[in-house]
Order: structure tokens, then C-alpha cells, then sequence
């Protein structure tokens, strides 16, 4: 366990050093960085930075919302007895509404 430790903390610093170093200020005078920066500006391969922009992009819309969207379409389902072939329906259905209205 304390070696879990160890190598999560040496992950976590080496991380937030390279996001420190490799850092940009925008034209706003606002510090933006992150991994795509670490890919772009440290490693210099451009197509991989926007390679893990998009996936970061997709995994944040996926995971977060489907995850909360099937825990309440399991509820519907569950309280008016819903046949379990239609629950795609209502999943897709209610995460398009909240996709819409996330703002």
C-alpha cells in the first residue's frame, strides 16, 4: 500500500511540474495548461494533443452524464414498471435533455 502511495504521489508531482513549466498565458493575461499543453509544447507532437482533447471531451459527456442519466431511468423503471426493452429509450431520450440543458 505505501508503495501505491509513493508512486501516486511521483505521478501527481511529476504532473503538476510539467503543467507548471509548460503553461501558457492567453491573450486575456489567464494561465491555461494541462496535459494537451505537456503533448503539444513538451513532447512537440501536435496531432497527439488534440488526439487527447478529444477523447478527454468525449469520456467528460459519456461517463459523467450517461452514469447519472441510467440511475434515474432505473428509478422510472423501477416505480411505474417499465418493460426493461424500452429503458434505451428513456435513457437516450433523458440524456438528450440533459445534454440540452446543462448549461
Amino acid at each position: 500500500m505505501w508503495l501505491a502511495g509513493l508512486i501516486g504521489m511521483a505521478t501527481k508531482y511529476s504532473e503538476a511540474m510539467l503543467g507548471v513549466k509548460y503553461r501558457i498565458k492567453d491573450e486575456h493575461g489567464r494561465m491555461s495548461g494541462g496535459p494537451m499543453y505537456i503533448w503539444e509544447r513538451g513532447l512537440n507532437n501536435h496531432m497527439m494533443a488534440i488526439f487527447y482533447a478529444i477523447c478527454g471531451c468525449l469520456s467528460a459527456l459519456s461517463l459523467s452524464a450517461m452514469a447519472q442519466t441510467n440511475s434515474m431511468v432505473e428509478i422510472l423503471r423501477l416505480k411505474f414498471r417499465i418493460h426493461p426493452f424500452f429503458r434505451w429509450y428513456f435513457n437516450s431520450l433523458y440524456y438528450c435533455l440533459y445534454c440540452i440543458w446543462w448549461d
